[in-house]
């Protein structure tokens, strides 16, 4: 059996050391991102098919 030891840590109560291990992963920023542009896009569709059943 393969054992790793991995370190675990708790951002709850640690807000800086958060945002510094995730902007140093390139691709959680990315992902980030993506999403958000995303969620606007179907933001704005959402606002359009509102538009034309109120």
């Amino acid at each position: 059996m393969i054992s790793f030891d991995i370190l675990k840590y708790s951002y709850i109560n640690d807000e800086v050391f958060f945002c510094f291990d995730f902007n140093e992963d390139l691709m959680a920023v990315e992902k980030l991102c993506e999403s958000i542009f995303k969620f606007v896009v179907d933001i704005d569709t959402l606002k359009e098919l509102l538009k034309y059943k109120i």
